[in-house]
Order: structure tokens, then C-alpha cells, then sequence
């Protein structure tokens, strides 16, 4: 497997291994990634590979390859945006405290004190802080609430930070929430300078890859929800109170936004959690007024705010948010693609009684022990979508078209004839390193050392 990773890297080819548990994927990937010299992001499917890699992997590897020190691997660990401190945020509430109870007084002390001598703003380095703190929520660096570097805080931006030593580095650890997350914001952008914190690299290695379509889907999607319009609000209202700029027409436009969401979220087709939402067009038929409406509710925000006489560059990420939410909402209920699956899902965070304990979304953190209603649109097949988005950054010019057998299977070649460009390995491929003439014997024994240890 590492002869076949350092092959694809040199020739720019597609590869997917498929291997079980405990056959060395991650030590075998790591060591052609070092010795390629290029910049590489391994996305993982989860937080815990994620640390196994940065905290043990890379560091154990380190040490095997340049036992006397001569040289330091550049690594950096990445994770979203919602992870770290948004020092802007802080110092607005520092000066217009809006804080709810002596529970996130006590937290706000913390979080200013940390502030001052932590150099990564992550909240991980916050053991106390409760992980459904409705503070950190106020207070996190999410995208839909950045300034860019129209900030003033900008050049000591924990987020700028991290995409200086993503820059800086070699191999740049991530998950694929966060890759994802970075394309969407990308595309977004239309390629702004300052979109997204992941910079260009030469390969993308995606471990735990069985979990990429669905990721995928999601971030590729559009969603929009009750809970959108209750932060888009909520924060239209803080910036007006910070600023003193409430004046009767935006209370009137923010109230028309709530009740105007509400009655429409509230008329959609009643079930538990996910399902499809086939019946669009006679909904529209029978609640058009009230989809309208709230239409209309969006659009008369986003015009109070541009008309606000003084405009501090939040009142731009506002105005841009409500616009957002029209464009989103319309897709979602008139859009007719063919490759797009429509659904609704509610999410009722107090749980069932008996039901079992589930790891809760950073929505379901937030939303105060109340049910939320997303309406959804869904990409069904994204290969499209990440061929066009994937291929400039990691500069993979050959397309792929395979097919990958299951362990077992006999090996049965794609249809199309650019299978050529892309090799398929399985555990049954694997060849004895001894014989392995064209791979460096350093970089073997050093693999068999590690594995020795293990």
C-alpha cells in the first residue's frame, strides 16, 4: 500500500484502498506522504483519528524517520470554525454585555482570562466550560457571522492564525466536516482571497473515505431552518441594541421575520424526524400567501438594514444573510432538479423517554430544549460536484471512474475507459516489502519498527 500511495503521488493517479482494521492504512499513507516533500490534507471521518494522527501517529513516525533530530516535520491540526474564540466578538461583549444569568457571567470571567494567554483559541483548552454552553455560542468564530479582513481584529484572528500554519505546513490534519465546510464557503465565494482556511496543497488523502457522500451531500446542499431565521434575528437585534441603531421600522421587520417564519414552518407536513417532502407543489398551492410572506418578511429586512443610516460592516454580513435565506428558501420549495432529493427533518432535542444517549449537533446544543424544523435539499449524486471542486486544489488532472469490489470479489474493471487513470488495492494486493526493490529500505525498516512496537 505505501509503494502504491508514493506511485500515485508521483503520477497524479487516483488510488482506493480498501483494508481492515489494524493492517497499518494510516502508517502506510503517512510515510510517502513525508517522503513526497509536497503538501498534503488527510481528511478523516472523525475527531478521534484526527488526534490518534497528530498526537501519535506523525509524532511516533518523527521519531522512526529522524531519530537524531535533524529534522522536524511541519503538521497542522485543524478543526471548524465553531471551535475556536472570535476575538471580536468578546471584546463587542466586553463592552455591551448582553449575558443571561450568573451561569454565563461566571463563564464570560473564564473565557476573557483564557483569552488573554491562550494562542490557539481553542475552546477544547476550556475544560470547564460546559460543551452546551449557550455563551460559546455567542462567541464562536462561525463563517456566517465573519468580517473577513474587513475586521478589525483581523491580523490577531485566532482563525487567521490557523490558516497561517496551514500555509506553513507540510501535512494539514482535518476531518471532512471541515474540508466540506471549506469547498461550500469556496464556492460560495466565488474564490474570494479570504474564503475558507484551507490553502491550496499538491493531494488530498481522505481516511475513512466510506463516509464521504453523505458529508458531501450535506455541506453541498441548502438547508434552511427555523433555527436560521431565530440566529439571523437574534443577531440583527444585538448589533441594533450595540449600536444604538434600533428604530421602530427594523422592530417591526425583525418581528414580521418571527412571526412570518413561524406560521410557515409550523404548516409544513407534521411527522418525526426525516422524511421526504414529494408533496411541494400542493403545499405551495394550499399555503402560497404564507410562503410569500415570508418571502416578503426576508426581503423587508435586508432593506431596513441597508437603509440603516450608519453602517458598521456587520450590517453587510446581515443584509447578505436575509438575502441568502430568500435565495435558499425558494430553491428548497420551487426548485425542480432532477438530482436534487427534497426532505424535512425535525429535530426534537428533549429526547424520548427511554430513548438511548446520543451525542448532540451544535444545533442541538443551541436551540434551548425545543423542536427545529430544516428543510433540506440534497444533492444525489455528488461526484460531479467534488471532481470540479476537489481536482484544481490537489491538481489531479485524469478523472476517475471505477468501481470498488468488495474483499473477496473477483476485480472487474470500470466501463469507462478512464479506469486506466485510477488503481484499485485491496489486503489480498498487498506485497512483501522485502521485494519491494523500487521502495527505499530506510523507510521500511522504519515502517517495521513501528509496527514492532505496536
Amino acid at each position: 500500500m505505501a509503494q502504491a500511495v508514493e506511485e500515485a503521488l508521483e503520477e497524479k493517479r487516483h488510488l482506493i484502498v480498501e483494508a481492515g482494521t489494524g493492517t497499518g492504512k494510516t502508517l502506510a499513507y503517512l510515510l510517502p506522504v513525508i517522503r513526497s516533500g509536497k503538501r498534503v490534507i488527510i481528511s478523516t471521518g472523525t475527531k478521534n483519528l484526527q488526534e490518534q494522527l497528530f498526537f501519535k501517529d506523525v509524532p511516533a513516525l518523527e521519531r522512526a524517520l529522524f531519530p537524531e533530530g535533524d529534522r522536524k516535520l511541519s503538521v497542522c491540526y485543524m478543526k471548524g470554525r465553531n471551535n475556536y474564540l472570535c476575538r471580536k466578538k468578546l471584546f463587542d461583549l466586553t463592552d455591551q454585555p448582553v449575558l443571561s444569568g450568573l451561569e454565563e457571567i461566571e463563564q464570560y470571567r473564564a473565557i476573557a482570562a483564557w483569552e488573554k494567554t491562550t494562542q490557539t483559541g481553542d475552546r477544547a483548552e476550556l475544560a470547564e466550560l460546559p460543551e452546551a454552553s449557550a455563551l460559546w455560542h455567542k462567541l464562536d468564530a462561525r463563517a456566517d457571522t465573519c468580517l473577513g479582513q474587513k475586521c478589525k481584529e483581523w491580523e490577531h484572528c485566532f482563525i487567521t492564525e490557523m490558516r497561517r500554519r496551514a500555509a506553513e505546513s507540510d501535512i494539514i490534519i482535518v476531518n471532512h466536516h471541515l474540508f466540506f465546510a471549506d469547498l461550500s464557503i469556496k464556492l460560495e465565494a466565488e474564490g474570494a482571497p479570504d474564503a475558507g482556511v484551507l490553502p491550496e496543497c499538491a493531494a488530498v488523502i481522505f481516511d475513512e473515505a466510506h463516509e464521504l457522500e453523505e458529508v458531501a451531500g450535506n455541506f453541498f446542499g441548502i438547508s434552511v431552518s427555523t433555527l436560521q431565521m431565530d440566529e439571523l434575528t437574534r443577531d440583527v437585534e444585538r448589533l441594533l441594541q450595540r449600536e444604538k441603531l434600533y428604530t421602530p421600522q427594523m422592530s417591526g421587520a425583525i418581528q414580521s421575520v418571527r412571526e412570518r417564519s413561524q406560521l410557515f414552518f409550523s404548516l409544513l407536513p407534521a411527522s418525526e424526524g426525516r422524511f421526504a417532502f414529494d408533496s411541494r407543489r400542493e403545499f405551495l398551492e394550499e399555503n402560497g400567501e404564507e410562503f410569500l410572506a415570508l418571502n416578503q418578511a426576508l426581503y423587508r429586512l435586508g432593506a431596513e438594514l441597508e437603509q440603516l443610516p450608519q453602517k458598521p460592516e456587520e450590517v453587510f454580513t446581515l443584509t447578505r444573510r436575509a438575502q441568502q435565506l430568500q435565495v435558499q428558501l425558494r430553491f428548497v420549495m420551487e426548485n425542480e432538479d432532477p438530482n436534487t432529493v427534497f426532505w424535512i427533518e425535525r429535530r426534537g432535542f428533549r429526547g424520548a423517554p427511554g430513548a438511548p444517549a446520543r451525542r448532540k449537533s451544535s444545533d442541538e446544543k443551541h436551540a434551548g430544549g425545543r423542536t427545529n424544523v430544516f428543510l433540506q435539499a440534497t444533492p444525489i449524486e455528488v461526484g460531479q460536484i467534488l471532481r470540479a471542486r476537489t481536482r484544481p486544489r490537489a491538481r489531479f488532472d485524469r478523472p476517475l471512474a471505477l468501481r470498488l469490489r468488495k474483499p473477496g470479489d473477483p476485480l472487474r474493471p470500470a466501463r469507462s475507459a478512464r479506469s486506466t487513470h485510477a488503481t484499485v488495492r485491496q489486503p489480498g494486493d498487498r506485497r512483501d516489502p522485502a521485494v519491494a526493490g523500487d521502495y527505499p529500505r530506510t523507510r521500511l525498516r522504519a515502517l517495521h519498527q513501528l509496527r514492532a512496537d505496536e
